[in-house]
């Protein structure tokens, strides 16, 4: 009998070995659970990311509603009790600013109307130009969140009033919890004649 020398791959293959099945299981459980982990840690991620932009969204629509506000009244010469259909009360506010002329000045003898008004719906800025004013005409939804806006007027006469507090509340909800924003200013109308 003659004996094979030892040949190298032959004894590499014999000692190769495959894994058990409980190695795989176990292998499988090990990446299932890091697998759950890993998408319950996204879900998580996620949810606060949304929940910061909701809120950064809500202080945005907050500042920019009270930035439009606080900029039509200083422009305004005063406020109105009554214009039309609108009437300047908790809720209403009604401006009368000075008309643009066709190079774009304020005309002294010329009035426009600018109204704020809080539904429950959202808020809402129309814009009445008189008819020979250059300023566009518009009535532009603000927000049709439910945000709560009231005005308080310096003075219970609110043609002598020339300083108006705006009250805002900007409610909602943001990961099924409630979420209020509460803001306030305080604006002197600079052009006021009463």
């Amino acid at each position: 009998m003659t004996r094979e020398p030892n040949n190298p791959t032959r004894l590499a293959r014999g000692r190769q070995r495959g894994l058990t099945l409980i190695e795989v299981i176990t292998a499988m459980g090990i990446v299932a659970v890091a697998g759950t982990l890993l998408v319950r840690l996204y879900m998580v991620t996620y949810k606060g990311i949304e929940a910061q932009h909701s809120k950064l969204e809500q202080m945005s629509t907050a500042r920019s509603l009270l930035w439009s506000l606080k900029c039509d009244l200083r422009a305004a010469s005063s406020i109105v009790p009554t214009y039309r259909s609108y009437q300047s009360g908790e809720r209403t506010l009604v401006l009368e600013v000075p008309s643009l002329d066709r190079q774009g000045r304020a005309s002294p003898d010329r009035r426009d109307w600018i109204v704020y008004e809080s539904t429950a719906t959202g808020v809402t800025r129309h814009v009445v130009p008189d008819g020979e004013s250059t300023r566009p005409a518009s009535g532009k939804v603000l927000t049709d969140r439910t945000t709560v806006l009231s005005f308080e007027y310096a003075d219970p006469d609110v043609r002598q009033s020339s300083t108006v507090t705006v009250h805002l509340q900007d409610k909602r909800t943001i990961d099924r919890r409630e979420s209020a924003l509460p803001a306030s200013l305080t604006v002197r109308l600079r052009n006021h004649h009463p």
